[in-house]
């Protein structure tokens, strides 16, 4: 899932910089970035656990407009959140494979902050829309772990990755 997530997230990033809409590209390329990062985290858990990680089949996306692009992965990720992650961590848990259960964590948790990530610039653009003062404080800067794929913004970044304790200074900066 990861896999194809990031590709078409790539897409959608180079969509919006051809819509002028800068700072929803930057921010697809940082989100398109964390999900490569878990994407690569979840092959090597699967190859050092004797797996065989096979590519998927990636088809080009269908491009819209940004507006739609955000929030699709916004749906997509809410319902990867509320529906996929915690079954999947549950059955880590009970197989007794906390490996694999980090792994998803560390997806999930990054997933949440994408969410919110990805409300507050749907907001801050409907405000635009609006001409209301851009009260959402959107923001076009983002960390990225480079060991885990944690996302951060400008306004809650942090010293060190909360969840694999890469110093922050490591962090890839999409601006």
């Amino acid at each position: 899932i990861k896999q194809r997530q990031s590709h078409r997230y790539t897409q959608y990033s180079s969509f919006a910089e051809q819509e002028g809409l800068a700072s929803e590209a930057t921010l697809l390329r940082a989100i398109a970035k964390a999900d490569a990062i878990q994407c690569q985290n979840c092959i090597k858990a699967i190859e050092s656990l004797g797996g065989i990680y096979n590519s998927p089949i990636i088809a080009e996306p269908t491009l819209q407009n940004t507006r739609t692009h955000l929030q699709s992965i916004l749906d997509e990720k809410s319902l990867c959140h509320t529906q996929q992650m915690l079954r999947l961590i549950s059955r880590s848990l009970d197989e007794g494979n906390r490996y694999i259960a980090r792994m998803l964590t560390w997806c999930d948790a990054s997933d949440v902050k994408m969410i919110r990530i990805m409300q507050q610039a749907i907001n801050a653009a409907n405000a635009e829309d609006k001409h209301d003062e851009n009260e959402y404080g959107f923001t076009s800067c983002y960390w990225v772990c480079p060991t885990c794929g944690n996302i951060e913004w400008e306004q809650m970044r942090t010293c060190y990755c909360p969840h694999c304790m890469t110093y922050g200074e490591e962090f890839l900066i999409f601006e």
